[in-house]
């Protein structure tokens, strides 16, 4: 897994290298009243505060791709440094734990360095050196082993670094519990207006206009810094996704009720439509909650949620960008890059099922940012595609497609591919997929 450097024995190096200094610098003078001894200087450690990306640009941009594919705390790993069970509650007594980071594409010699606080104060430093010879998606895991019981009462955070580039701060809670205590309460309703919950239930007419996923936290967890998103699904088929309406949540000093609720709003474009569907509550990327419920043809005799503008997520902050958009055959299994010229035109056989691969190059993507893409069929949607959850400063990521082909007879269908982050409309691409001139 490589070297892993604790604070003390940085802290000891240090030392060491002064003394060495403040020997030599005696003995040159040859005595220790004729020349003063150098005054020592406080080691500079970074900081929290998160600098201008414009600061943070170094050489690793002109280096291959790594993506950061997953981030997780846990009190112990696998011989491979996967967690053995992710954790975002800390119990009091734990003095050992681990940031682990899933990563691919990252070279040899590509160092990861965490900086764990509590409160302001730095309490503890972990460094791994890749070496040479792993696989090209690994686990990395930076151990911490506290110098004392961490306090309960006070924020705790680790930065993590990658070549000395800041990636991003991560926040944990010490206490009791575990992930699944975050969640005291889930359910689905028509609305929300101030603290009345409108039209409660599991079963809604397409009439309800929207449909919204109510969750409390609990009242032991301070959710800051954690990342909570939703995946609306009808049968096996994803729907939706997205954040919680008005974004992220962050707690006053003084919290109040409403500011541990949580609301996912589902309104699709083209209204509800009968079915089986299921709500996804996700934490960090791990599920917590799931809510089922059922959306009929015919009026229930329900309430309906008050008129008016519903609510919205607010505006990413992400800088993320997209540089290019391809669809290929293929693409490299390592980068995600395509592989061969674009594909705009497909000629087949009828009825035929065509696999083809989304590649989309993307600047600046953070593990909180949402890429998807849709596809429309003659205008109408076909399907909706989520690529997995990733953080890189540049690269190359891929999702497989698959795009049906006309009966024998029938004119080629017409395919936009669309790319949204952030719910945003960035980049879009056709395909047109007919049949071979033997079958037309």
């Amino acid at each position: 897994m490589g070297r892993i450097v604790s604070q003390p024995a940085a802290r000891f190096a240090w030392l060491s290298v002064a003394l060495a200094v403040l020997v030599a610098a005696c003995t040159d003078a040859g005595a220790f009243g004729s020349t003063p001894a150098p005054t020592a200087t406080r080691f500079a450690q970074p900081t929290v505060t998160r600098l201008p990306f414009a600061a943070t640009q170094t050489a690793e941009a002109l280096r291959p791709a790594y993506v950061i594919e997953r981030i997780a705390f846990a009190m112990n790993v696998e011989p491979d440094g996967a967690p053995v069970e992710e954790i975002t509650v800390v119990p009091a007594d734990t003095r050992n734990l681990f940031l682990t980071v899933r990563i691919s594409g990252a070279q040899p010699e590509t160092v990861f360095r965490a900086y764990w606080f509590e409160g302001g104060e730095i309490i503890g430093q972990s460094e791994i050196v890749l070496p040479p010879g792993e696989e090209p998606t690994r686990w990395v895991a930076l151990g911490f082993r506290a110098p004392a019981a961490m306090n309960p009462a006070a924020p705790h955070s680790v930065e993590l670094r990658i070549n000395d580039r800041k990636i991003d701060t991560y926040t944990f809670r010490v206490g009791i519990g575990a992930i699944e205590d975050v969640i005291a309460d889930a359910f689905m309703a028509l609305g929300t207006n101030g603290e009345q919950i409108i039209g409660k239930g599991e079963l809604f007419d397409i009439l309800a206009g929207q449909l919204v996923g109510v969750v409390r936290i609990s009242s032991v967890v301070d959710p800051s810094g954690m990342i909570f998103s939703a995946f609306w699904y009808r049968g096996e088929t994803l729907v939706a996704q997205g954040q919680p309406d008005g974004g992220q949540p962050h707690l006053s000093a003084d919290p109040q009720p409403l500011e541990r609720r949580l609301t996912f709003t589902f309104a699709p474009t083209g209204g509800l439509m009968p079915g089986e569907y299921t709500l996804l509550v996700m934490i960090n990327g791990a599920e917590v909650s799931e809510l089922d419920f059922t959306i009929v043809s015919e009026q229930l005799p329900t309430p309906t949620a008050p008129p008016g503008p519903r609510s919205t997520a607010t505006p990413s902050d992400s800088d993320v960008s997209v540089r290019d958009l391809r669809v290929v055959y293929e693409v490299d299994p390592g980068s995600g890059a395509p592989d061969g010229s674009a594909v705009t035109q497909v000629e087949t056989t009828p009825n035929n099922v065509v696999g083809l691969q989304v590649a989309v190059q993307l600047d600046d993507l953070r593990i909180d940012d949402v890429v998807e893409v849709d596809v429309l069929q003659d205008g109408r949607a076909f399907a909706r595609y989520r690529y997995p959850v990733a953080a890189f400063e540049s690269g190359w990521m891929s999702v497989a497609a698959r795009l049906n082909a006309p009966a024998r007879g029938n004119p080629e269908f017409e395919y936009e591919i669309v790319i949204f982050v952030n719910g945003e409309r960035l980049r879009a691409a056709e395909v047109d997929v007919g049949l071979q001139p033997q079958f037309r």
